[in-house]
């Protein structure tokens, strides 16, 4: 990451810190959830008519403002965490998560990343997670896509 990019990083944490955070995910009921990371809330209402399985569209205010926020807040020292399984493409887990503190995680940025799209594809987020699913049984999962 460039000295910018870390600047940058640092100064988001720094506001985020200071900032009333709501909802934590663990705080809903869940069996898998879909985190569409970036994926802004105006957007992905305009289309849910198109798309069924969408349903309403909610919002909620997250635990943080970045990846690296998210992450510790959302999974580090939390009792659930133990019993839920993660699918990830998500390049700031392998920095902020420890893989023994999960049912599972699977980090699918470090085998499947595409360099033309710049990103990990969403069906091999979707794959992983299946497979994680049917293998391993987990109380919860996560399928972060980016």
């Amino acid at each position: 990451m460039s000295r910018l990019g870390t600047a940058y990083l640092r100064g988001l944490q720094a506001i985020g810190r200071r900032l009333d955070y709501v909802t934590n995910a663990f705080d809903r009921e869940w069996d898998v959830l879909v985190v569409l990371d970036a994926c802004r809330a105006d957007l992905l209402r305009s289309v849910a008519p198109d798309f069924e399985f969408l349903g309403e569209v909610e919002s909620v205010r997250s635990v943080g403002s970045s990846s690296s926020e998210w992450l510790e807040n959302t999974f580090l020292g939390h009792p659930e965490t133990g019993r839920t399984a993660m699918v990830t493409g998500n390049t700031w887990t392998d920095r902020y998560l420890d893989a023994d503190g999960f049912a599972a995680l699977d980090e699918v940025w470090k085998y499947a990343w595409d360099d033309e799209a710049g990103t990990v594809p969403a069906a091999a987020v979707t794959d992983r997670a299946i497979a994680l699913a049917r293998e391993r049984d987990p109380d919860r999962l996560v399928a972060h896509y980016m």
